[in-house]
């Protein structure tokens, strides 16, 4: 049983995570999302502590996320529709469970969903995408790449409208891009 503080179980889990991206990163979405190491009901079944071999004194922590997700889906660990988003994202990034993006994304807030952005560039090994000031970030990285795509063939525009509280925005957006793309390439 797990009888952490929820700070030094997070110290704990980041520890047994360092170094191994996909691990980190969804380790990092399930400490960050801030409900879940809370919970004595979580922590206590699907978090097992202990202390480090190599040093003995390092608290090391791992998060058991087949079970933990298997009781999520048999009722057995009731979650707000929240925290049950972001437990199925953080279990399916850092554990591999598999997971319907379909069904984990809509509905999430801001918040989370900029977590979540975020440990994914990080799995992937790509700087953080919402850098603190003075950090380069996926902005950067971005930029590097439009000069190759200003000379790749421009594709059609979809058939299906876009959705109306949309329109406005992707008109003006589609001009603005037309517009820069025009002024940077050489004329016929």
């Amino acid at each position: 049983m797990t009888t952490l503080n929820p700070g030094r179980l997070g110290d704990a889990l980041r520890a047994s995570a360092c170094g191994i991206h996909p691990l980190e990163a969804g380790t990092s979405l399930l400490i960050d999302c801030g409900n879940w190491l809370h919970r004595t009901d979580f922590t206590s079944r699907f978090i097992t502590t202990g202390t480090s071999i190599s040093d003995g004194v390092t608290l090391l922590a791992s998060t058991d996320w087949e079970a933990a997700v298997t009781a999520l889906h048999s009722g057995e660990l009731p979650a707000s529709g929240g925290e049950r988003r972001m437990l199925l994202l953080a279990s399916s990034i850092a554990g591999g469970t598999l997971v319907s993006l379909n069904d984990a994304l809509p509905g999430i807030d801001r918040r989370n969903a900029s977590l979540a952005v975020r440990a994914v560039a990080h799995a992937a090994g790509l700087p953080d995408p919402h850098p603190k000031n003075g950090q380069t970030g996926m902005k950067r990285l971005v930029q590097r790449s439009l000069p190759a795509m200003r000379d790749a063939p421009r594709l059609a525009a979809p058939t299906a409208p876009p959705c109306r509280d949309h329109q406005q925005p992707a008109r003006a957006h589609r001009r603005s891009t037309d517009e820069r793309l025009a002024r940077r390439s050489p004329g016929p």
